[in-house]
């Protein structure tokens, strides 16, 4: 019991890797190459990304626990059917537990 409750506050205390870019606003055109960037994180955190409007392409996913980058195309299914800006999803998992989510708006321009 003792192991669960210090394993817990562990969690609990952590911090996830920071988002260090695109941060809300930036701009992106469809086809244009872009990265998005993080600090360095817990270890074993692992991240996912996709647009919230189509979630059936990852735009990038993989280990984040020393920081670094996530590099691609911007695809034509980032522009957001609604009009607006693209909300960018960011999922942290720990230990492949989720962990928390970052949302960001990106304005993409076809």
């Amino acid at each position: 019991m003792v192991k669960f409750i210090l394993l817990l506050s562990t969690l609990i205390t952590a911090v996830v890797a920071k988002l260090t870019y695109p941060t809300d606003g930036t701009v992106w055109k469809v086809g244009e190459p872009v990265s998005v960037t993080f600090a360095p994180g817990q270890p074993a955190e692992t991240v996912n990304m996709y647009f919230s409007h189509d979630r059936s392409i990852v735009i990038g996913s993989g280990p984040i626990s020393e920081g670094g980058s996530f590099e691609f195309i911007v695809p034509p299914n980032a522009v957001n059917p609604a009009g607006g800006p693209a909300e960018l999803v960011v999922i942290h998992r720990v230990d492949l537990h989720l962990y928390s989510v970052d949302t960001i708006a990106i304005q993409i321009e076809g």
